[in-house]
């Protein structure tokens, strides 16, 4: 599933290739995807895509007094291109003046769409998103350790929910937990100020190298038909089990939690 630099690798591309595009028509191919899809979507028409940016793993195509959210899901693509037939999978498309179009793809419509008033942007991310945002001016130490301190759960399992922060998944969560050398069943509660700190800082530096490379590409994502993330070469411990730790001998090893796989080293990690 795409995650927070995944995101905001498709935003920067929207925008790199869309914006200050006109629009001249939308159209849905069918009624729902994760969600049901708005119907005013079809009433989109005579107004620019004016910047499209980014909160957590939620993307905001600011159109008029208006803004179509969109969340990637697991297989989500925007892709801009020449008009043509319409192909499998593809269940949204944006039609410029300029004979071009943005497409959304998404063959197992995890993802969702929204199209709410841009006044209510902030509202909607407190309400559906409302974990801090790595990368935003509200994501700081003080409230990062208020909020770590009073929880009993392990700490993968922290960083993953999204209520507390947003963007971060299953590959990143694992790779920031190796960088703070902070065992991933580890309770958050039981850890200490400095190894709070060490979380605090490689979640947001993490996070911002990611995005620097264009995400990370293991199966399914890409930012658009034919252009990968670059960041799995950077990876020290995620989808690496069996081999060598890059700081020690030991090999990584793999557990599940939640259903969910997580990497770490044994023997770093405490």
């Amino acid at each position: 599933m795409p995650e927070l630099p995944e995101v905001q690798a498709v935003a920067s591309y929207i925008n790199d290739a869309a914006k200050g595009k006109k629009i001249k028509s939308v159209k849905t191919f069918r009624k729902d995807l994760r969600f049901k899809i708005p119907p005013a979507l079809k009433k989109i028409k005579d107004q620019k895509l004016n910047v499209c940016d980014r909160y957590g793993k939620a993307m905001f195509m600011h159109i008029g007094k208006h803004a179509i959210v969109s969340h990637l899901g697991m297989t989500g693509q925007w892709t801009y291109r020449k008009q043509q037939k319409p192909e499998k999978h593809e269940h949204i498309i944006i039609y410029f003046t300029n004979n071009h179009e943005l497409v959304y793809k998404d063959p197992r419509r995890f993802g969702y769409v929204d199209y709410i008033q841009k006044e209510k942007i902030d509202n909607y991310i407190i309400k559906k998103i409302s974990g801090m945002d790595p990368t935003k001016s509200n994501y700081n130490l003080k409230d990062f350790k208020v909020l770590i301190e009073s929880k009993k759960t392990p700490v993968k399992a922290f960083l993953l929910n999204q209520k507390y922060i947003a963007g971060v998944g299953n590959i990143y969560a694992s790779e920031i937990l190796y960088k703070a050398k902070v065992h991933p069943e580890r309770l958050c509660n039981d850890l200490s100020n400095e190894e709070i700190k060490l979380i605090y800082k490689w979640t947001k530096k993490i996070l911002e190298d990611a995005i620097k490379l264009g995400g990370t590409t293991i199966r399914d994502f890409y930012v658009h038909d034919k252009t990968k993330g670059n960041y799995k070469t950077r990876l020290k411990v995620y989808d690496r089990q069996g081999k060598k730790c890059a700081s020690c001998t030991a090999e990584v090893l793999k557990i599940v939690q939640s259903g969910r796989a997580t990497y770490f080293c044994d023997s770093c990690q405490i």
